[in-house]
């Protein structure tokens, strides 16, 4: 489905859908650029997506995607997003700037939109564990002279108070946890504990978070 991104032309369209499992008969009733009957739908085999059983399509995302909500969609914009909707299903949630330039109903933009930000909450909360975690086993680290050396080299620099500090508090919605993990600690402590949260961050597979970081260094390349 990728190539419908860049290329609108209906050869490239009828040979995409082939390669899909479409039928020779359901490509005959396809027209060139627009879908002009809803209930062709059901002539080419494929489930239309209304608010209703929009739950639904997210349990079968081996259903093709015709967008009806009252309103018809242009083939290509349809098919693109039946492409991202298989990315949503394999945790790749889209992102705003992916409906750009889609002839996408409100009503779905709105509840992409509110899949993404469903999704940024789901992530956060598990980096927020994550690091409460790191922060405990670098506490355990620091404290114990018989304990291995802790794996992230920023450990020595950060007092265990600091880093008790920067992960005793209650997490809030809207991403401002990480934040709130550098405020909570003295202002000459805040660049040792912004490495030691950076280091972990690119440990778990977040260096775009890393980058962004309050005060962090956006240019900076993970070592």
């Amino acid at each position: 489905m990728r190539v419908l991104r860049e290329s609108a032309d209906p050869e490239v369209m009828a040979s995409v859908l082939c390669e899909s499992g479409w039928s020779a008969q359901q490509l005959a009733l396809l027209p060139t650029t627009r879908v002009t009957q809803p209930d062709m739908a059901y002539s080419l085999g494929v489930a239309p997506i209304t608010y209703e059983n929009y739950e639904r399509r997210r349990r079968e995302p081996s259903v093709p995607l015709l967008l009806t909500f009252g309103k018809l969609c242009n083939v290509r914009d349809m098919l693109v997003l039946d492409d991202l909707w298989r990315e949503v299903k394999g945790r790749r949630y889209p992102r705003t700037s992916d409906l750009v330039g889609l002839n996408v109903p409100s009503e779905l933009r709105d509840l992409i939109i509110d899949d993404a930000c469903e999704a940024d909450a789901e992530v956060e909360a598990g980096l927020i564990s994550a690091l409460r975690a790191a922060a405990l086993r670098a506490i355990h680290h620091r404290l114990d002279s018989d304990a291995a050396v802790d794996p992230n080299p920023e450990t020595a620099r950060v007092p265990v108070v600091s880093l008790a500090a920067a992960f005793d508090q209650e997490a809030p919605s809207g991403g401002e946890f990480l934040t709130r993990v550098l405020e909570a600690v003295d202002v000459e402590m805040q660049s040792a504990v912004r490495a030691w949260v950076a280091w972990e961050l690119r440990r778990l597979g977040h260096p775009e978070a890393a980058r962004d970081l309050p005060g962090a260094d956006r240019t900076a390349r993970r070592p």
